[in-house]
């Protein structure tokens, strides 16, 4: 019997949609690091955690967890925000430092995928999203971030939404910028070319 090996296709990895920091701290009023909006960004959070869930795209986690006042281990302030607590098959992953390459265990799992792809969303715009981007660009690796996803509270005498907007513009220096739809709608073209 003759045996024909056929070419592997190589297919785009899964992108890793990452849900970042969406701890109560950021949404308890009163509390230094809060935002005043929830809308429009918590929704289009809830949204694109609903998609990747349907979707069955691999999902992360992360919160940071620091030995002070704020995001302190020991506080409800450092809790997950209820409706986007992670499931038991989602991974999760804490550190102390803004980026979420500074968990160690992320990092590590970075080092073993070939050409990852890393969906940004959730809190801070001007922090921890903006430090994932440049770590990843730096890895080479491959981020979009979701701009109406994400929010900040305001620098200076900027308003919000003004900081927000910044802050997209800077990242978009090192990661694509999307909105969630826009995400959605590229996924669905996308997934005759995506490993399942």
């Amino acid at each position: 019997m003759n045996i024909i090996r056929l070419p592997l296709l190589r297919q785009r990895p899964l992108p890793i949609i990452c849900f970042v920091d969406l701890q109560v701290e950021y949404v308890s009023k009163g509390r230094p690091l809060a935002v005043d909006a929830l809308e429009p960004w918590m929704g289009n959070c809830r949204t694109l955690l609903a998609f990747a869930r349907r979707e069955r795209l691999p999902i992360a986690h992360f919160r940071q967890l620091r030995r002070e006042a704020f995001l302190n281990a020991a506080t409800d302030y450092a809790s997950w925000i209820e409706e986007f607590r992670p499931l038991p098959s989602e991974m999760i992953f804490e550190r102390s430092m803004p980026s979420c390459y500074s968990a160690k265990a992320f990092a590590a799992v970075t080092q073993n995928m070939d050409d990852p792809v890393f969906v940004i969303a959730g809190l801070m715009s001007t922090g921890a999203c903006l430090a994932t981007a440049l770590d990843a660009y730096h890895r080479q690796h491959t981020s979009l971030f979701v701009a109406d996803a994400s929010w900040s509270p305001p620098i200076g005498k900027s308003s919000e939404e003004e900081t927000n907007l910044f802050a997209t513009a800077l990242i978009g220096q090192y990661s694509g910028v999307t909105t969630t739809e826009g995400l959605m709608e590229w996924m669905d073209r996308e997934r005759v070319g995506i490993a399942s």
